[in-house]
């Protein structure tokens, strides 16, 4: 089993990109000529609270700050989303999230089945997006529904 944390994640991308040192200031210097490393630097900093050393690059100071000031602009920037869905590839979240949406979809369909309820009666009432859903329960594709959504999906079926 893989223990590696979120804050080990990024040093290790940090430093897998070229930067010798996980210093905020010299990093804050580095991201001014990398760009691309942005987001990881700013999550960095703010995850070990050290935003008050990212003053030398003012792009970087700004991003802290709105991940210090908004809780939700990390779940909503797409930016972060794809460095937190690279780390849980890496720690193997994805295989256990799958794994365990295959035994709720297993239910839902034994549900649906018991219960005579229609995907499209599913999707309508959750107002949820057709095509994911259908490739959800008809393919298995695990990928397309997020597990809040799918456990959604399975209270509602249980409640009907």
């Amino acid at each position: 089993m893989n223990n590696l944390t979120l804050i080990g994640y990024l040093k290790k991308q940090i430093k897998n990109n070229g930067c010798g040192s996980l210093s905020i200031s010299k990093l804050s210097s580095y991201s001014l000529e990398h760009n691309e490393l942005l987001h990881h630097i700013a999550l960095y900093a703010y995850l070990t609270d050290k935003i008050h050393l990212c003053g030398k690059n003012e792009a970087l100071y700004m991003e802290c700050m709105k991940i210090k000031n908004n809780e939700n602009y990390i779940r909503d920037c797409k930016e972060y989303a794809g460095i937190y869905d690279a780390y849980k590839e890496e720690t193997g979240e994805f295989q256990k999230e799958d794994e365990f949406k295959a035994k709720i979809r297993k239910r839902i369909l034994e549900l649906q089945k018991e219960k005579s309820i229609s995907n499209y009666r599913i999707y309508t009432d959750l107002g949820l997006n057709p095509g994911n859903v259908n490739s959800f329960l008809k393919n298995g594709d695990y990928r397309k529904l997020s597990l809040n959504i799918v456990r959604r999906i399975w209270k509602y079926v249980e409640r009907i």
